[in-house]
């Protein structure tokens, strides 16, 4: 769901158009001239205009693409947090949590969580920042894979699994 909202010029600034898109709790502003998308949440990104993770991930629907506005090497994939669910048609789609996400409630910006996980400029990968982060796209990894075994899939999956690895004394 997306919502649109247009806030008139007012004395001290120009108009503006922003776009809420309510199920990744995110805002973006348009720029008017470039008509860039910038993200009001996370500073100096916008959205990217290929909104394809290239080589990764194949069939997932739910994710975008930010780009940093002074280099757009500089790359963040979004992704929500939820079910992980394959289709007979071979997409996958996060499946969000069915509570009640009515903008009346107090706390659903609490209960919407997101991964931000930077993609690499030169191996095009994805890098996790914590644990969960690596455990949830472990998933993601594994639910992408196909019977044909590849690195980008099912052995990434491994990979990020034995990273999150705690060892006690």
């Amino acid at each position: 769901m997306i919502h649109t909202f247009f806030l008139p010029n007012d004395t001290y600034m120009e108009s503006v158009v922003l776009f809420e898109l309510y199920r990744f709790s995110l805002t973006f502003s348009l720029e008017q001239g470039s008509g860039v998308l910038k993200c009001l949440e996370i500073a100096g990104f916008q959205l990217a205009p290929a909104q394809h993770l290239e080589g990764m991930l194949p069939g997932l629907r739910n994710y975008l693409v930010l780009e940093n506005s002074n280099d757009v090497a500089v790359k963040k994939g979004i992704v929500p947090f939820g079910d992980i669910r394959r289709y007979d048609d071979g997409s996958i789609r996060i499946i969000l949590a069915t509570k009640d996400l009515s903008p009346t409630r107090d706390n659903v910006d609490e209960e919407m969580q997101l991964f931000q996980y930077d993609i690499h400029p030169r191996f095009k990968t994805l890098e996790a920042p914590n644990t969960t982060g690596r455990l949830f796209l472990a998933a993601l990894f594994a639910a992408t894979m196909s019977i044909v075994p590849d690195r980008a899939s099912g052995e990434q999956a491994c990979i990020l699994v034995r990273q999150c690895q705690v060892f006690t004394d």
